[in-house]
């Protein structure tokens, strides 16, 4: 390079955010010039002299302009005002949100997900008067979406740790009858062991008694069953990481329904897709319904059978890979089946930009009420034998009939909707009568009225009606999201900016080959940079190697720091 050029700033090897340059002649090598500007990951260049303004035409420096917000992807959801909150539940949870500065509406989708696994089968609804061929099992499917610092799972472990004692002391139970089934069992066995070693010898003798054969037969089969059906059975509550197999044989002794809890569910919704694992998402699905029975048939072993079967799934995932497999179920069909849209309790709150710190003792008795009930309905088997089925009153039934037109009506426009919105408010025929009847057995356990000659109330229906017109915005944000996809992903890039993950000079070909979130294409990173260069947030610029080939890296604009 000519002497001419003086860098009043040394260059390193060190990312400068600032370089002044004094420039006496225009014979410089442009190529090299900006080799050497932005190879060094410059944010700005400011030159000295008369030419300023010559100079950065010649050299086609982009100045940037003023830093625009990016708009929002869509409105956000109604947030749930105290009225919003089940009386039973109400204190205790806008303690624990206030004391942990996290979204209630994680606390509370956690806990009618729960309470809908302890009513099952026992409790069901009947939403129309007359028609009693549509019975509805309430079992919730819930999941909470929010970044990682959101405090999804601490809120979800607040409420599950109402069932502890419950799984603890089932579990003790079922080891202490396990050990004296043992002890049986080996007698059994041993019997068994017995009858199969004399059934071989008699069919070694030439002349076989086949009269003796078929009791020695007839007496094994006895014993075997006898294993069989005083085998001790844990009454699961809830299951966590397991095999379908597993799954299936769980299922079939619980007597109301299983809580799936699942804490990350980009492990389940990845491993759909594995080699041996392809009937998971169509059992899972089937039951869901709460109703339809389930058998699996097996060439090595038992067949697997489920006598109306009930799932309750519950579970936490990040919006980036929630998004990125909408989209991707929605372009290849595969896993468009309406798992996600099951999920009606189905929340993505917005993060207040405001924190206090805060630091108090949350009293038990602060939880007695919501402990009450949880305690009440897991010993619902003893109360009731049979299941109980349950209507709307006279003035609930006005309400339903009026909102189930309503909501069929919206459905009918599809126009007007998107087809995920529409599949996810296909299921709300029967989410807003299981909101209402598990509104109304809670408040029947904390009130201390008697379930079993009750209607399902007024007030229970209208808190139903209003939890649906919430969660509704909150199905439309995270569709919608999916449906936005090129600004979904231009959010991300500026969130990896702003943390510092993506800097000044970083090659574009890297961030998409690093599969980030929502940046995981060439195209995603592309539309995402179109999108924020009409913002003056960032773009990429060309650069040239000794070989001469051009490659692109990221230019980011110095203002984006001070404005975000």
């Amino acid at each position: 390079m000519s002497s001419n050029l003086e860098i009043v700033k040394g260059i390193d090897d060190a990312l400068v955010n600032e370089v002044k340059i004094k420039v006496n002649t225009q014979e410089e090598s442009i190529k090299v010039l900006e080799s050497v500007f932005l190879k060094k990951g410059m944010r700005s260049i400011q030159w000295e002299g008369d030419l300023e303004d010559e100079i950065e035409k010649d050299f086609d420096i982009k100045k940037w302009s003023k830093v625009s917000l990016l708009p929002k992807v869509l409105k956000e959801p109604q947030k749930f005002s105290d009225d919003d909150i089940p009386p039973f539940a109400r204190e205790y949870c806008l303690l624990v949100a206030k004391s942990s500065q996290a979204p209630i509406e994680y606390l509370l989708m956690t806990l009618i997900t729960m309470i809908s696994s302890l009513i099952g089968k026992m409790i069901k609804v009947q939403p129309k008067k007359n028609d009693d061929t549509w019975i509805v099992v309430v079992n919730l499917w819930g999941l909470l979406i929010g970044d990682p610092s959101s405090l999804k799972t601490p809120m979800m472990n607040y409420i599950l740790s109402f069932l502890d004692p419950h799984i603890k002391s089932r579990y003790d139970d079922f080891i202490e009858q396990n050990e004296a089934f043992q002890v049986k069992a080996k007698s059994i066995n041993a019997k068994i062991k017995g009858i199969e070693e004399r059934i071989k010898q008699a069919y070694k003798k030439p002349e076989k008694d086949f009269s003796l054969i078929s009791r020695l037969e007839r007496d094994l089969a006895k014993l075997e069953l006898e294993l069989k059906v005083n085998k001790p059975i844990e009454d699961r509550l809830m299951v966590n990481d397991i095999t379908i197999e597993s799954f299936l044989n769980i299922l079939s002794q619980v007597k109301k329904c299983l809580l799936f809890f699942k804490d990350e569910y980009a492990g389940l919704l990845s491993g759909f897709s594995k080699k041996g694992r392809e009937t998971e998402r169509t059992t899972l699905l089937e039951a869901f319904n709460g109703n339809l029975s389930i058998r699996v048939d097996r060439l090595s072993r038992d067949d697997d059978y489920v006598e109306k079967a009930a799932v309750s799934m519950l579970g936490s995932i990040q919006p980036g890979v929630l998004n990125k497999y909408i989209f991707k179920s929605q372009r290849s069909g595969d896993g468009d089946d309406g798992f996600i849209e099951r999920h009606q309790c189905m929340v993505y709150p917005e993060l207040s930009e405001e924190f206090e710190y805060i630091d108090i003792k949350i009293p038990i008795e602060k939880s007695a009420r919501i402990r009450n009930v949880v305690d009440k309905l897991v010993g619902l088997p003893d109360i009731i034998k049979d299941s109980l089925v349950l209507k709307f009153s006279d003035e609930s039934q006005k309400l339903f009939i009026e909102w189930y037109e309503s909501l069929f009506k919206k459905v009918r426009k599809k126009r007007e909707i998107t087809t995920k919105h529409l599949s996810h408010l296909g299921k709300y025929n029967s989410f807003m009568p299981s909101l209402a009847l598990i509104f109304h057995i809670c408040d029947c356990i904390d009130r201390n009225i008697d379930i079993l000659d009750s209607t399902i109330s007024k007030e229970s229906t209208k808190l139903a009606i209003r939890w649906c017109e919430i969660l509704e915005e909150h199905a439309i944000k995270i569709y919608g999201e999916s449906d936005c996809k090129e600004l979904v992903s231009a959010h991300t890039f500026l969130e990896k900016i702003l943390n510092g993950e993506l800097r000044q000079g970083y090659p574009v070909r890297q961030i998409y080959r690093r599969g980030m979130a929502n940046l995981s294409t060439h195209s995603d990173v592309k539309n995402a940079l179109k999108i924020l260069e009409q913002h003056n947030i960032a773009r990429e610029e060309k650069i040239y190697g000794t070989r001469g080939a051009p490659s692109y890296i990221l230019d980011i604009n110095p203002e984006v720091y001070d404005v975000f």
